[in-house]
């Protein structure tokens, strides 16, 4: 079901060109059909978490920015039950509802099933849990990351 805590620090190294989002992370079945996400918005450094369920997007509202050459901490707690909440560098946990609840095998690094969402970052460190950790806990589990 994909149930899973990703606790990580990245350094991106850019922006978001205009023309794609920069993947950081994606855990999904196989394609970019069905996934949980987190990822940089095209054309800037906004940061959010989703998921994407036959194809519609879902977006929990932003999570903050990234700056190129700064540590990214960041956290992400995906329930199995459709839901995956996100939190980066401490700040305020955002959800969203309405994904896949089945299949979710693969965890991807910098990059969707696609190859077409390069992130350009250096990955530090990554912590996988195999649960999801509740919302109250997400966001001290970030803040105590190293960076």
């Amino acid at each position: 079901q994909g149930r899973c805590t990703l606790l990580g620090v990245a350094v991106p190294v850019q922006a978001a060109p205009a023309s794609a989002d920069q993947l950081i992370l994606q855990v999904d079945a196989g394609s970019d059909a069905n996934r949980f996400r987190l990822r940089n918005l095209a054309g800037g450094a906004t940061l959010l978490v989703g998921d994407v369920l036959a194809g519609a997007v879902t977006d929990a509202p932003g999570l903050g920015s990234l700056t190129p050459g700064a540590p990214l901490r960041f956290g992400v707690s995906i329930e199995g039950t459709g839901r995956i909440a996100g939190c980066v560098n401490g700040g305020t946990v955002q959800a969203s509802t309405g994904g896949p609840v089945g299949g979710q095998t693969t965890l991807r690094i910098g990059n969707n099933a696609s190859l077409t969402e390069p992130a350009f970052l250096e990955l530090a460190t990554l912590q996988i849990l195999p649960f999801a950790v509740p919302d109250s806990g997400l966001r001290g589990l970030v803040a105590s990351l190293p960076g």
